[in-house]
């Protein structure tokens, strides 16, 4: 076949006089000259077209693969793909393996100069030869710290925040302990996270006079906070030291300007907020320091531009970036996605911190994003509240909520103290922090004589929960402690919060006893109230009954601690009862009997 072909007509082929141009022996022209190229070339297969965005919220987890049956408020760690995102990945990937040596050698360099162009101008990069694709943002600070490690003398410094990414700290460790560095990492207190002028204060105090590079996130991940990036790089500028900003949050979730930034280095990732296919990120490089970057894993573009030394790496899945001017598209036809998100987020923060009675917190518009921190009650799921916590607990309070309500959100623990660290997505709304906030209601029961002044505890902790997910039906209602062990009983559900007499009634099934002595009562709840008010009716003392209500009213009608008495009890002792709602917007129902006259 081959002998023929060469003895076969001449036809017109494309060729080049010059020989080979680009890196190695790819048969493109030069990186420079596909810079060159003024409209991106054509997708080679046809992308079906895809439905304007849904209205955000629920409606939009039809556009990802999130499991419905979970609440997921950790977009923040690892994203979450679009659905649009792994099926145009995967039609790159078949087109590839129809015909590899054509795609990788004489089309692969186009359609990647492509994907640069498009990210560049979404980031507002001056030139798009200043960006630079990579596999993820660790990739991207490894490259630069290397890099700029090596023009480094023994004894000069690097300096970071405590609130760095924990990746980052080790690398910097191993970074100056291998070319004899020193490496200054301060305590950024938490309480100046919103104050930039504080913020600029502390590092222009603590940024030593011999420092060489100062590496800062633009969104802290521990602590969700907004830095002042800009001023941070004029500080830093006027004093002659280069920055790097680790932007592993920054793409989509803020409105991202690198020029007007003007950091050195800018590293981001496209999988988070940008909902790409996993294995797509960028490096922004200022163009006095591009002759120094190597990337880690060095190929044929070696010894050529900066962006020949990143283009090809070895051999990889391109797809993640192949797929970028698709997934930008996607985000450009909707208006209000960065405003949705924050703006839910924000709301979630406001509701839980009432709910949980904690001061309300003011965050400024320019330091707000899809991610925050909200601090639990301290005695949440039974914890001694005058403790001080440590990871432990919040390793704890985690797992809990992922293993008995199937909700995905960090804890943090920052200074002693335990903290939701939220996210908010296009496919999240308000109830699903309202579902997170019924997991942690946890409720101390008491009652006492009338008329006397000492309360006596009737079970250390009562949770319950409320399933959004209208398929499973349930309620599960857990009480904890060995004193005053539910026996016996029945729900009331409600949707009136003027009566427990408007009620359907059903019959509980009690699992247990657990480790602690409790038990975990189950029942299915009506479908016409699929968040309704709840009653445990239940024979504890004697004959009597007592009422423990979880509702739901508006705030002026019960506050944090509500009391009913009932009659009827042992010796026909008026006794009154109360449930504490140690974290809760689900208030207690203050519920009178005839003979009461409170």
């Amino acid at each position: 076949m081959i002998r023929n072909a060469c003895r076969a007509a001449q036809r017109p082929f494309a060729t080049s006089a010059r020989g080979y141009q680009a890196i190695g022996s790819f048969h493109t022209p030069s990186i420079d000259d596909i810079f060159l190229e003024s409209s991106p070339r054509p997708v080679p297969f046809h992308i079906p077209p895809v439905p304007p965005i849904a209205p955000f919220g629920h409606d939009l987890k039809a556009a990802f693969f999130l499991d419905p049956t979970w609440i997921f408020l950790n977009h923040g760690a690892f994203g979450s793909t679009l659905r649009l995102a792994m099926h145009t990945a995967q039609m790159w990937r078949d087109y590839a393996e129809e015909q590899p040596l054509k795609f990788i050698d004489r089309e692969l360099f186009f359609h990647l100069v492509d994907s640069i162009k498009a990210l560049a101008s979404s980031i507002r990069a001056s030139s798009p030869k200043d960006v630079v694709l990579l596999t993820n943002a660790t990739a991207g600070i490894n490259t630069v710290v290397e890099s700029m490690a090596k023009r480094m003398r023994p004894g000069d410094s690097i300096y970071t925040l405590d609130v760095a990414y924990g990746a980052v700290k080790k690398l910097l460790h191993q970074v100056c302990s291998e070319h004899e560095l020193m490496l200054h990492t301060q305590a950024l207190p938490y309480a100046i996270s919103h104050d930039d002028d504080a913020i600029l204060t502390f590092i222009a105090d603590t940024v030593p006079p011999d420092c060489k590079l100062v590496v800062v996130d633009h969104i802290t991940s521990n602590t969700a906070t907004v830095l002042p990036v800009q001023r941070i790089v004029e500080l830093c500028h006027a004093r002659g030291i280069p920055v790097l900003v680790d932007g592993a949050h920054g793409l989509l979730n803020l409105d991202l300007d690198v020029s007007d930034i003007g950091a050195d280095f800018y590293v981001g990732n496209c999988h988070k907020w940008l909902c790409s296919t996993k294995g797509a990120a960028f490096l922004h490089v200022q163009p006095e320091h591009q002759a120094k970057m190597r990337p880690r894993s060095q190929s044929h573009g070696l010894d050529g531009s900066f962006q020949a030394r990143f283009l090809w790496t070895g051999l990889q899945d391109y797809s993640a970036l192949l797929t970028l001017p698709t997934i930008l598209a996607y985000w450009n036809q909707a208006s209000g996605v960065r405003e949705y998100m924050h703006e839910t987020v924000d709301v979630a923060d406001r509701e839980l911190r009432r709910a949980w009675h904690l001061p309300e917190s003011i965050v400024p518009a320019h330091k707000r994003s899809a991610m925050r921190l909200v601090p639990l009650p301290p005695h949440v799921f039974g914890m001694d509240a005058t403790a001080t916590k440590t990871s432990s607990d919040a390793k704890c309070v985690q797992d809990r909520l992922h293993a008995e309500f199937h909700v995905e959100v960090p804890v943090k623990c920052i200074d002693g103290r335990l903290y939701l660290r939220l996210s908010a997505h296009v496919y999240n709304c308000v109830e699903d922090y309202d579902a997170s906030d019924d997991a942690l209601d946890a409720y101390e029961v008491s009652y006492r004589v009338a008329q006397k002044s000492a309360w006596t505890s009737w079970s250390s902790s009562l949770t319950g929960r409320i399933s959004t997910v209208p398929s499973l039906g349930v309620q599960t209602v857990v009480s904890r402690g060995v004193s005053g062990p539910i026996t016996g009983g029945f729900f009331r559900l409600t949707s009136s919060y003027a009566s427990v007499a408007d009620v359907d009634t059903r019959t509980v099934t009690r699992q247990g006893p657990d480790t602690t002595g409790g038990y975990a009562w189950h029942i299915e709840f009506h479908e016409s109230h699929p968040r309704p008010m709840l009653g445990i009716h239940t024979n504890l003392l004697d004959n009597g009954s007592v009422t423990i209500a979880q509702l739901q009213p508006p705030t002026s009608m019960c506050t944090a601690e509500c009391v009913a008495t009932v009659s009827g009890l042992a010796h026909s002792t008026d006794y009154v009862f109360r449930v504490r709602a140690h974290a809760a917007t689900v208030a207690c129902h203050v519920i009178h009997t005839e003979s009461d006259s409170m």
